[in-house]
């Protein structure tokens, strides 16, 4: 999975038509293949995309840097964090550390995710997400990958309170299905877009499938430097900080069941609801009282 582009890469797609023929002939090898080039030299770059040395070197200052070195390390931290856990145990940093200490570094991280995940929503307005979500005809939870997950969990406590107008669109069926399921979207309807590090190629094109759609994109991820943070309506942030793991779940999972309380509440009859809800599942539920 590519990670996507950062604002190097966004520049340089923009700036593509007003290039000249040997500077897009290199662009559209350093788009093709964005990992290879940020590996390279800038000889062994210029004889990739067969152009000149000088050509790499003046399109790295149109792109606004002083030599190609330092447009390759921009260029390269785009797949930074993506390679970041498998660099850690390359390099044999976590090496001699023991496991009690991986698990309590772990935790103390979890609590200092979540701290930070409400210091950000502090900056936000929780009220406007929990309006949309309640006059919206069709709410739809976007998540791929280990997101998938994060998507059913916030269909499943969001049902009973919201009903038949929520729906889960996860890795189940491929991109495809749920892109198709988007584009029957309109105006009055929410889209809720899940993606933690490393991000799915797959969500920013079903966002965009939404917004064409004149739907509303709520995104959720795990810092304002995401790249989904540009590409909703309104974004809130979990952070996901972890050790070892490419992202933490922890914050998340709280953000999401904070937001669930906050719609559950503002519901119509919210304690008939959840009584009836409670009420329905009973049977099926262990109680002190059961014989074995």
């Amino acid at each position: 999975m590519e990670p996507i582009p950062t604002n190097l890469i966004k520049q340089i797609t923009e700036a593509m038509p007003t290039y000249s023929r040997a500077f897009k002939q290199l662009a559209e090898f350093i788009l093709s293949k964005t990992f290879a080039a940020s590996t390279m030299s800038i000889d062994e770059l210029a004889k990739a995309a067969d152009v000149s040395v000088a050509t790499v070197n003046r399109f790295a200052h149109e792109c606004g840097y002083h030599g190609y070195p330092l447009f390759r390390t921009e260029l390269r931290a785009v797949f930074e964090k993506v390679f970041e856990p498998a660099e850690k145990l390359r390099s044999g940093v976590l090496k001699n550390v023991e496991e009690d200490e991986v698990m309590l570094a772990s935790l103390d991280g979890l609590a200092l995710n979540i701290t930070q995940t409400r210091h950000w929503l502090a900056q936000q307005s929780i009220k406007n997400v929990v309006e949309r979500l309640l006059a919206a005809e069709h709410v739809f939870i976007l998540g791929m990958g280990v997101s998938a997950l994060h998507a059913t969990f916030m269909t499943e406590i969001l049902e009973p309170f919201l009903g038949t107008k929520v729906h889960v669109l996860n890795s189940l069926g491929g991109p495809e299905r749920a892109i198709r399921k988007i584009s029957m979207l309109g105006p009055n309807d929410v889209v809720i877009a899940i993606s933690l590090p490393r991000y799915s190629k797959s969500i920013f094109e079903m966002i965009h499938v939404a917004k064409t759609q004149q739907a509303y994109v709520i995104g959720i991820t795990d810092a304002p430097t995401s790249p989904l943070a540009s590409q909703t309506d309104v974004c809130l942030f979990a952070s996901a900080e972890q050790p070892v793991l490419y992202a933490s779940s922890a914050a998340l999972i709280a953000l999401i069941e904070g937001l669930c309380s906050a719609v559950a509440l503002k519901v119509n009859h919210p304690a008939e609801r959840m009584a009836q809800q409670t009420q329905s599942v009973l049977p099926y539920l262990y109680l002190p009282t059961d014989k074995k």
